[in-house]
């Protein structure tokens, strides 16, 4: 970014959105612009939805759960309190215009199952 338009009055934040109290962002957001169409925000969550907002309005263009998230409780792990789900950044693919991220859940669309059930998409 230019320090130009960074130092600029028109910088800052336009917008913010609110969701599930348990829902949790260790992905960071990505902004990506497909060929001929508006810039796009996309997120990723611990409980494993895929979301893409109008990055200038924030008005929500889609959402999708891709599987039931993993319960902690499965693993009794504490580093990620409820759920595990997607917890990495996504990649967008700019030529076909595809973002590819690994979500944690369980076999078979299952929404428990302890670990031995356990599987990454």
């Amino acid at each position: 970014m230019q320090p130009s338009i960074v130092g600029s009055s028109s910088f800052g934040i336009l917008w913010t959105k609110t969701f599930n109290p348990k829902e949790l962002w260790y992905a960071k957001p990505l902004v990506y612009t497909p060929p001929g169409q508006k810039q796009l925000v996309f997120t990723a969550s611990n409980q494993n939805w895929i979301r893409t907002f109008d990055a200038v309005t924030g008005a929500p263009l889609q959402a999708r759960q891709v599987q039931a998230p993993f319960l902690v409780s499965d693993i009794g792990c504490t580093d990620m309190p409820n759920t595990i789900g997607i917890a990495g950044t996504p990649v967008i693919d700019p030529s076909t215009n595809t973002a590819y991220f690994f979500a944690k859940g369980y076999q078979n669309g299952a929404a428990s199952g302890g670990v031995a059930k356990g599987i990454y998409k």
